[in-house]
């Protein structure tokens, strides 16, 4: 069983906030996916921050969703869909504490 944490980012890759409508179909989204592969989750707010290859430090309220599964694509998986939804250029989970960086067109493992 892996422990996984998806860190959903509440701005976009240029460091926009994301509307209310979009950030709220995203957290539908993720809630009704973590019911049906894991079959709950705990969820947490947090503030981050990150560097862009530009210099650029971009700071964001982030909702992190913590949860268990047989296998890690299913993190890896939905990281994809964030990143898609939430227009990023990556998106953070953790499996078993190990950080990865999940791109939109990343094939899962």
């Amino acid at each position: 069983m892996n422990t996984i944490e998806l860190y959903m980012p509440s701005r976009d890759s240029n460091g926009v906030a994301m509307l209310p409508t979009a950030s709220l179909a995203l957290r539908e989204m993720i809630e009704s996916t973590l019911l049906e592969v894991s079959g709950g989750f705990t969820e947490y707010a947090a503030t981050g921050a990150y560097r862009t290859d530009d210099g650029r430090v971009i700071r964001e309220s982030v909702t992190v969703f913590r949860f268990f599964a047989e296998k890690e694509s299913a993190g890896i998986m939905l990281a994809q869909l964030v990143g898609a939804m939430a227009n990023q250029e990556s998106v953070l989970v953790t499996v078993n504490n190990a950080p990865h960086f999940i791109r939109p067109n990343d094939v899962a493992a």
